[in-house]
């Protein structure tokens, strides 16, 4: 949310290391639905990943949000030195879920960011009042 609301109110997003870490990301809503197949039919005390099998750099998750907006990721984009300590990845590995339940992420990272945009937009009053700046604390 934070990157479509630069994009959206023009305020500078800060892009630590240049964004070269790399993410998974899925919806809530697959989430949800592979939980409640573990909530159902899983083993208790049992361990599970629901993960997307797409991973993108933070770099190109935000120039698909400013293509997106059809903000100028270069006004938006201010490239900072990595954070101390930063991990280079968050990835999981899906594949037991998925082989064991019939489990699939449906919703799609371009499906999922425009679903976000528009929750972001409905919800812009409240982000707007909410301060910008933040310290991130080791």
């Amino acid at each position: 949310p934070r990157t479509i609301l630069s994009c959206l109110s023009g305020k500078p997003l800060e892009l630590h290391g240049g964004g070269k870490s790399v993410r998974s990301f899925i919806h809530i809503k697959d989430v949800v639905e592979g939980t409640y197949k573990l909530l159902i039919d899983g083993d208790p005390g049992s361990s599970w990943h629901l993960s997307t099998n797409k991973a993108i750099s933070i770099y190109d998750l935000v120039k698909e949000i400013c293509d997106i907006t059809n903000a100028n990721f270069d006004k938006v984009v201010k490239i900072k030195d990595e954070r101390l300590g930063k991990d280079y990845s968050y990835l999981l590995d899906s594949n037991k879920m998925r082989k064991t339940f019939d489990w699939d992420d449906k919703i799609s990272l371009n499906n999922g960011i425009k679903d976000t945009i528009n929750w972001v937009e409905n919800n812009f009053s409240y982000f707007s009042k909410i301060p910008w700046n933040y310290l991130h604390k080791l």
